[in-house]
């Protein structure tokens, strides 16, 4: 994942060049699933994610709220 401006764009490799797509996160909604798990709900779709620990999970829910907020109209 690599987080441009109000974009969440996503590849399918880490090393990938080409995304595979992305998340507009000013139409997103973020929500807890539990302490490492959290999803993304955006227009058409949602996103599961799991991060390795609770505080790596509130660190991307942060970033993504504050980017969130940034750009919210």
């Amino acid at each position: 994942f690599i987080l441009n401006g109000n974009l969440l764009v996503y590849f399918k490799a880490p090393n990938d060049s080409t995304p595979l797509g992305e998340i507009r996160i000013d139409d997103a909604r973020i929500r807890h699933v539990d302490a490492t798990r959290f999803n993304i709900e955006a227009s058409n779709r949602t996103f599961y994610l799991q991060a390795s620990s609770e505080q790596e999970k509130q660190s991307w829910i942060s970033t993504l709220e504050s980017a969130r907020k940034e750009f919210v109209k």
